[in-house]
């Protein structure tokens, strides 16, 4: 049996919605001045994660109707960004105390970044 492409599409649960917005959320800052290149990668994310933008739509059109819905949803979106980009969601480390330098010598030299 063939299913015509106007056949209900099953609707997105929160977590798959909120892994589709945390890797279009980092395509778009990855791709910030890469318009046409972000649009590109944006259509091969749709058929990556078997979703349409009806699909989202539909989504967003019911937790309109359930507002308190939605501090699930950004839970769900939080977590996901950091499993993708875990560098950015780490705690930042304290920054080094400044040494005084003493008069008549000179400041000790800046440190070097680490190179890999």
């Amino acid at each position: 049996m063939l299913l015509s492409g106007c056949a209900r599409q099953k609707m997105l649960s929160p977590d798959r919605y909120a892994r589709f917005y945390a890797k279009k959320a980092l395509l778009s800052e990855y791709y910030i001045n890469q318009r046409d290149s972000l649009e590109i990668h944006v259509a091969a994310l749709y058929e990556s994660e078997k979703v349409t933008p009806e699909q989202i739509r539909r989504f967003l059109e019911a937790m309109e109707k359930n507002p308190e819905g939605w501090v699930g949803v950004q839970e769900c979106i939080v977590k996901e960004m950091a499993r993708l980009n875990p560098r950015n969601s780490r705690p930042a480390k304290p920054a080094a105390k400044a040494e005084t330098p003493v008069k008549g010598r000179p400041a000790p030299p800046a440190a070097k970044p680490q190179t890999h």
